[in-house]
This record gives structure tokens, C-alpha cells and sequence, in this order.
């Protein structure tokens, strides 16, 4: 369970660091704000999909829906890191995401 509180913080950390908190605001100011908030999420996206594209036997089909789902969730952490509780809020929202995702993975798994 620890390592999946300390991987959960550690990692959406340094991701909303990345593409909240640098990328996104980056494009924002030279291109507008739609369009640096859909291609940072889309950059965000397509990091995944390159990881699960190491997945020996993967289908296209679930890679790009993995790609989509998370362009959308890039979206949703862009405009939430907008809002009143910026960018710590887009990282305790990807955090608790991540750590469900882990656990359900490690039960999927028959680990716990």
C-alpha cells in the first residue's frame, strides 16, 4: 500500500508539473487557450500510449482508446488547474486516480 500512495503522489506530481504547470500554459500563451489545452492533453495522451505500446500483444483498437480516455482526462486536469484550487487540485484528483487504477490492477492481478 505504500508503494502505491508514494508511486500515486510521485507520479501525477511530476506529470501535472510537466504538462499542467509548464506545457499547457506555454502553448496556452502562443497559441490561445483551447488549443494549448487540447494539445497538451493530447501530449499527455499520446506519453501513455507509447508506454502501453510496450505491452507485447496489444490491439490498436484498446491503445487508442487508452490514448482517448486519457486525452480527456488531460482535458479535465487542464481546466481544473484553471479553476479555484489550480494545480494542487489537478494533482490530488490524478493522484487519487492513479492509486485507483493501481489498486484495482494489483486486485485484477491477484495481488491484493
Amino acid at each position: 500500500m505504500a508503494v502505491v500512495l508514494f508511486l500515486s503522489c510521485f507520479n501525477s506530481a511530476i506529470e501535472e508539473l510537466h504538462f499542467r504547470a509548464w506545457l499547457d500554459p506555454a502553448l496556452s500563451r502562443s497559441l490561445g487557450n483551447v488549443p494549448g489545452i487540447l494539445i497538451s492533453a493530447l501530449a499527455f495522451g499520446c506519453m501513455h500510449g507509447l508506454i502501453f505500446f510496450g505491452i507485447p500483444g496489444i490491439a490498436l483498437t484498446p491503445l487508442f482508446l487508452i490514448i482517448g480516455a486519457l486525452t480527456i482526462a488531460g482535458v479535465c486536469w487542464s481546466l481544473l488547474t484553471r479553476m479555484r484550487g489550480g494545480i494542487h487540485a489537478a494533482w490530488w484528483s490524478h493522484a487519487c486516480a492513479d492509486a485507483l487504477l493501481m489498486l484495482w490492477g494489483l486486485h485484477w492481478l491477484g495481488y491484493i
